[in-house]
């Protein structure tokens, strides 16, 4: 199928062991100056695209009049309450990934879920994504660490003592893995 793309149709295929398949796409998009990203992902609405590239819907996409939805950053980081669109990129690190998945945050949602759950259901807790998205939010909208109109550097510099709020066994050690995972997550986030 490669040849085929390459030779027959004059596709261009480009891929990456190094880095993520959304980063690259959303890359590409911004050096050749796409008009929009069409995908069924919802990472897309997370990445700090330039307000030209538009996020659009594969899956409400109608072939006979090329009519499809778009997807609005803003509008999405002001239904969560968000105050300003950088934060979004710390939500997409906090309610799971495609780099650390949700899993690996179980005990953080946990912890900042409102819900009456006891600690001894802890194996058993399976929060519904919806619970999740609501109760990162809320945690971004309150946490002390991050200033919400910091600029991605300051993220960085800053994630290692949000981290510590997610883990508590991380201390505030930026060498830490699961600190330098969510480096790697924000740096790709804001196209660092």
């Amino acid at each position: 199928t490669e040849d085929l793309l390459k030779i027959d149709l004059n596709v261009e295929l480009i891929s990456s062991k190094d880095i993520e398949g959304d980063e690259i796409i959303v890359r590409v998009a911004k050096d050749r100056q796409a008009v929009a990203i069409l995908s069924q992902d919802s990472d897309f609405i997370i990445y700090d695209l330039p307000p030209k590239i538009r996020y659009l819907s594969v899956k409400h996409l109608n072939l006979d009049n090329l009519w499809t939805k778009c997807y609005d950053r803003l509008a999405f980081a002001q239904q969560l309450g968000l105050k300003h669109i950088r934060q979004l990129p710390l939500f997409g690190l906090l309610t799971g990934n495609d780099v650390l998945d949700r899993e690996s945050l179980k005990q953080f949602h946990f912890e900042i879920s409102p819900s009456q759950v006891k600690k001894e259901e802890f194996d058993n807790y399976r929060p519904r994504a919806f619970d999740i998205i609501k109760n990162v939010a809320r945690f971004l909208r309150h946490q002390k660490v991050l200033n919400p109109y910091a600029n991605p550097q300051t993220i960085l510099e800053n994630l290692p003592a949000l981290m510590a709020q997610v883990d508590p066994t991380i201390g505030e050690d930026h060498r830490h893995p699961k600190v330098q995972i969510a480096a790697k997550v924000i740096k790709g986030f804001f196209l660092m």
